[in-house]
């Protein structure tokens, strides 16, 4: 079939509306969606989660701050076994002396119809719903600070889940972690 065919074809033009109509609903969807604000600290047997020293031997701060980060990030992700279908995770950087987050979900950023830069149009809150929840090293972390929260790094071995509700309760989003017990 060559170019004019196709340009003239019915079929075409139906099948680019309707591309163009299933874009503009999804995109219009991102814009619409409803975050609630996620805020908390997280301790590792009741001490806030910090890093003393990263690996190599670099000393931290005597309170673990590294320009104002602890070291690690916390990730949201949904758990569709809860029936949360969102696709995006969340994640919040681990702040302070104390350990405290915010999370914030990453938009999409769509320019002509490709996808610029995933974090764009990162926005405070997560969308309702269930969450696994992970904590992620942001540096090179010690192997005997790693082994203390390996059962925290991955989705499949975390205990950690959450629901993000509307109007938690004081401390709904605190997260008190225990280190593993190495055998």
């Amino acid at each position: 079939m060559t170019k004019k065919k196709v340009l003239r074809s019915p079929w075409f033009w139906l099948l680019v509306g309707v591309c163009g109509l299933l874009t503009w609903v999804g995109y219009d969807r991102l814009i619409r969606l409803k975050l609630y604000p996620v805020s908390g600290t997280v301790t590792l047997d009741g001490e806030p989660l910090l890093l003393k020293v990263m690996a190599g031997g670099i000393p931290l701060d005597k309170d673990g701050d590294y320009l104002g980060r602890s070291g690690y990030t916390v990730l949201f992700h949904p758990d569709p076994a809860k029936g949360n279908r969102n696709p995006w995770v969340c994640e919040g950087h681990l702040y302070r002396r104390i350990a405290e987050y915010q999370l914030w979900t990453p938009i999409p950023h769509y320019s002509g119809g490709w996808m610029v830069d995933h974090t764009t149009f990162a926005q405070m809150g997560a969308p309702l719903g269930w969450y696994k929840v992970t904590i992620r090293p942001e540096w090179s972390v010690p192997e005997p600070d790693v082994a203390k929260i390996r059962q925290y790094l991955k989705v499949d071995t975390t205990p950690l889940s959450i629901e993000v509700v509307k109007n938690p309760e004081p401390g709904h989003y605190d997260m008190k972690l225990e280190s593993n017990n190495p055998h």
